[in-house]
């Protein structure tokens, strides 16, 4: 999880934005505010790690339910 934090503080949005659609996509992007949803997952409420481990041990056991892969 923190590399994903890491990739997103890197990751501009607007810039991006403006790369692909020109000034009005930066534009369009403030304006959803995008930016803000973006720091949001740079730092994830606590709990995601433990539902990630979740989601990982559930797919193990799954695996092993099935002659395991």
């Amino acid at each position: 999880m923190a590399n994903l934090g890491q990739a997103l503080a890197a990751f501009d949005i607007t810039e991006a934005a403006r790369d692909v659609g020109g000034q009005a996509a930066a534009d369009f992007v403030d304006k959803l505010g995008l930016k803000d949803f973006a720091k949001l997952l740079e730092t994830p409420p606590p709990g995601i790690d433990e539902i990630v481990a979740l989601s990982d041990v559930l797919k193990f056991a799954r695996g092993s339910e099935s002659g395991g892969e």
